[in-house]
């Protein structure tokens, strides 16, 4: 949960810190976005300037050339696009960072746990002969609860044949 919530925390910070660079950027170009967007520099007045090619109108820089217009557009969406590539960038490089920092944290902490289980010198024929000790008296209880069940069956049968009248006679089993 930790992890998620740091990773909300580094998310939050590269957004705000993108749109207050984004803010920062048209705050700084506000009056060059103005000028470039009108298309006339300076109002044509039609009766004067009604026989001007437009290559005139562009040297007196009452028009704005289409290169001019569309060059500025250009820079200005590459600059942009540059700005959100960095952002993207840092934003790898920080995850990065923080996840590899991580890994070292859960590598250390296992290692130390690790050394920690061995320093208790551990005796592997001790912990062997335990587990084999638990398995054969496992598998003694499960043999000797069957032979329980063997002789409760046959003290019922027992039983049985005691009221048919065969009281303390005694029974001789025939072998085979």
């Amino acid at each position: 949960m930790k992890f998620l919530l740091s990773g909300f925390f580094i998310l939050t910070f590269w957004t705000l810190l993108f749109f207050i660079l984004f803010s920062f950027v048209l705050w700084c170009t506000y009056d060059e976005v103005l000028k470039t967007v009108s298309l006339i520099g300076e109002q044509i007045v039609l009766d004067k300037d009604k026989h001007k090619t437009l290559e005139q109108l562009v040297t007196e820089s009452k028009l704005i050339s289409a290169k001019d217009y569309f060059g500025f557009y250009i820079s200005y969406y590459n600059n942009f696009v540059l700005i959100l590539s960095a952002i993207v960038g840092l934003f790898g490089i920080s995850s990065f960072v923080y996840l590899k920092r991580k890994n070292d944290d859960i590598e250390t902490n296992t290692k130390r746990e690790i050394k920690n289980y061995l320093s208790k010198e551990v005796d592997v024929k001790k912990l062997t002969q335990e587990v084999a000790n638990e398995y054969i008296e496992s598998q003694m209880k499960e043999k000797f609860e069957a032979v329980e069940k063997d002789i409760d069956m046959l003290k019922k049968q027992v039983e049985q044949i005691e009221p048919q009248g065969y009281g303390n006679e005694k029974i001789t089993l025939l072998e085979q």
